[in-house]
């Protein structure tokens, strides 16, 4: 059996969340011996780029949904076409936090979404945060996706209330990694890892988490240059990505607006405060955890084990 795996982000980010993401999806298709071929994150996004508003950063409480062409999408879809090797029994589509207000990313995936199914393969949608989706993509989900696996019951909900019947409740893929000892020993260290919106400029940081007493962590490199000019504290850029549960356990307390920060967190034991957000993904998640976003937060081992299940349960195809 051989497969594609679509928006890879491993090939192209530095972020340890999405490098662990696509890792662990790999590496559960070779344990069952399928053959996993992967497409990075912005393949054909330069075909399906046919709006007339530019690009915008949306916010959670207004969103700037971009307009859709159906007709100049059906000649972009031919297009695509061209590029696509159709030699597989399967396509899996990495979701994250992409597929949203007819953005690059959701129209490119969703498109190749209704090509592959077009020519009679199974589409897979999983790992996914979905919300503010017109009418048509919806249908593109119902008539082109065989399977939908969300990692955060917001998600969940949004489907089921718009009708779909495909959709499963997951869990993130990092829960898919082999587990960690959980913090014990106090070290009395503190970390703080700005959001997405930090990058973006759109995103002040909050001078009481940059005392002297606070550490940084960087996704990229540019995230740390532009750290390390604007507090002159310790800013950490994570080398191996793999390491990322071995050095958040060295902190007492994190405070961070990164989704896959504040699951390795939970995951290790490491108290953590969720900032916000530019996406539902956070609440979503602490949802389907039963907490809330106030103040540090850990939970249970039972909690994660449930996490755990969740993953591996949806994750495995039929």
């Amino acid at each position: 059996m051989k497969g594609l795996l679509l928006n890879d982000t491993s090939l192209v980010e530095e972020n340890p969340g999405c490098q662990i993401t696509c890792a662990e999806l790999k590496k559960l298709y070779t344990r069952r011996n399928i053959k996993l071929d992967s497409k990075p994150l912005g393949f054909l996004y330069n075909v399906f780029r046919n709006y007339t508003q530019a690009p915008k950063l949306y916010s959670k409480s207004k969103f700037l949904t971009r307009r859709f062409d159906k007709k100049q999408w059906k000649k972009n879809c031919n297009r695509a076409s061209e590029q696509l090797s159709f030699d597989y029994d399967f396509v899996l589509i990495n979701g994250e936090g992409t597929i949203h207000s007819n953005q690059d990313g959701c129209v490119t995936l969703l498109s190749m979404a209704s090509i592959y199914k077009s020519r009679g393969i199974k589409v897979y949608l999983v790992n996914a945060t979905l919300y503010n989706l017109n009418d048509f993509w919806l249908q593109v989900l119902k008539t082109s996706v065989d399977r939908i696996v969300v990692r955060e019951k917001d998600s969940f909900e949004y489907l089921k209330r718009n009708w779909l019947t495909n959709v499963r409740q997951g869990a993130d893929c990092v829960f898919l990694m082999d587990k960690s000892k959980r913090k014990e020993e106090a070290s009395g260290k503190k970390l703080y890892t700005p959001g997405v919106l930090y990058q973006t400029g759109k995103e002040k940081l909050n001078p009481d988490f940059l005392q002297n007493d606070f550490e940084c962590l960087a996704i990229d490199r540019d995230e740390q240059i532009k750290l390390q000019k604007d507090t002159h504290q310790i800013v950490h850029l994570l080398e191996d990505p793999n390491s990322i549960l071995s050095f958040l356990s060295q902190y007492d307390a994190v405070i961070s607006g990164r989704y896959h920060i504040l699951l390795f967190c939970l995951m290790v034991g490491v108290p953590v405060q969720a900032l916000g957000t530019n996406t539902y993904k956070i609440e979503g998640v602490l949802k389907l955890l039963g907490e809330t976003a106030q103040g540090l937060l850990t939970v249970s081992k039972e909690k994660i084990e449930m996490m755990e299940l969740l993953a591996q349960k949806n994750y495995v195809l039929d």
